[in-house]
């Protein structure tokens, strides 16, 4: 199952289709319906606007589960790079393995962002040391372990995904396009060859993917 269909919702109106996981019976439907508006606005390129939303959120006396993660993307959407890698952190120790294993790819990722000294090694280390159950998160990993290139790693998704009208398919090349031209940017230093993958393969992003605004 694609990492990211759980945390968006659907919308009953145009053509928008937006998927969540579900709530929980704590949640009530202004909490349900400021969280969708958060989406709403990280999905139009707007996360200032979103930020107080899961600020309100997390923060109330009864935090709602489910805008931890979508939280920590919009930390990074503003620039706040640390407080998002301390985000995903706490995240990877949630007793919900999909979202504890998205976190991991996010703590690479912003690993990899940090830079640093011999940081390939240090990455592939951080991600054999990792486990994950959903496939299309290890093949991510296994780019972080240099156990394929990233180039080859979208060309096997995109091999094994056909994206033409099946969403979830498509979710998850948004997601392995995101992961793999960040880390042709940040660990191998190659932006031309990330512009280039994401210029090519953005006719099939997901527009719901929260990953999607990140790229544009």
């Amino acid at each position: 199952m694609p990492v990211f269909f759980r945390y968006l919702l659907f919308f009953f109106f145009s053509a928008l289709t937006v998927f969540v996981q579900p709530a929980t019976a704590a949640v009530s439907q202004d909490e349900q319906a400021a969280f969708q508006q958060a989406i709403a606005f990280d999905l139009a390129g707007k996360p200032r606007e979103a930020r107080g939303i899961y600020d309100s959120l997390l923060n109330s006396y009864m935090p709602m589960p489910d805008a931890a993660v979508p939280s920590a993307i919009n930390l990074y959407a503003l620039g706040r790079f640390a407080e998002s890698m301390s985000a995903f952190k706490a995240i990877q120790g949630s007793a919900n393995r999909r979202d504890a294993e998205y976190a991991s790819l996010w703590v690479l990722l912003l690993t990899a962002r940090n830079g640093g000294a011999d940081l390939e090694r240090k990455l592939a280390y951080m991600a054999e040391a990792m486990h994950f159950s959903d496939a299309a998160n290890k093949h991510i990993a296994d780019m972080f372990a240099k156990k394929i290139s990233a180039v080859q790693l979208l060309k096997n998704i995109v091999l094994q995904n056909d994206v033409s009208f099946d969403p979830k398919k498509q979710d998850v090349v948004t997601q392995t396009v995101f992961f793999a031209s960040s880390y042709l940017t940040w660990v191998l230093n190659d932006k031309a060859l990330a512009k280039q993958m994401v210029d090519k393969t953005r006719h099939f992003f997901l527009f719901e993917s929260l990953e999607r605004p990140l790229m544009e």
